[in-house]
């Protein structure tokens, strides 16, 4: 879809020349299943489906409604340099996040940007003590 949007196979060369923007948002602490698009949101880790609902019914049951589910979501954002390109290319639900957690993803986009032909110059983020980490 990202390669859509940016119309990637049409672009000259320094229009390929993007940005990633990391920041880490707040989001409420609790489990919504969306049955119109099929997905849960807020769960830290989005594996087997099934396997996440057992977990979150036993929790419930014996009182602890705070395993597994994430309180912040790490977001990254690619921007084109010359171009008006803005792309939610990837959002981690997070539980507790620190900078090392953070070096994998990060470079992992950058990877997979580079593979589809973009050319990733900088990354920035907000300056937040975990992001400083990387």
């Amino acid at each position: 879809m990202l390669i859509e949007v940016a119309k990637l196979s049409t672009c000259e060369e320094y229009q390929k020349y993007v940005g990633i923007l990391m920041d880490e948002m707040h989001i409420k602490e609790e489990l919504v299943y969306s049955k119109n698009k099929g997905c849960l949101t807020g769960f830290t880790n989005l594996g087997d489906i099934n396997e996440h609902l057992l977990k979150y019914e036993k929790a419930l049951s014996s009182g602890d409604k705070s395993k597994d589910l994430a309180k912040t979501m790490m977001v990254f954002m690619v921007r084109g340099l010359f171009t008006s390109l803005q792309f939610p290319y990837a959002m981690l639900p997070c539980f507790n996040l620190s900078g090392d957690l953070l070096h994998q993803p990060l470079w992992e986009c950058i990877f997979r940007l580079e593979r589809c032909g973009f050319k990733v110059l900088f990354v920035t983020a907000d300056g937040a003590s975990k992001q400083k980490f990387i």
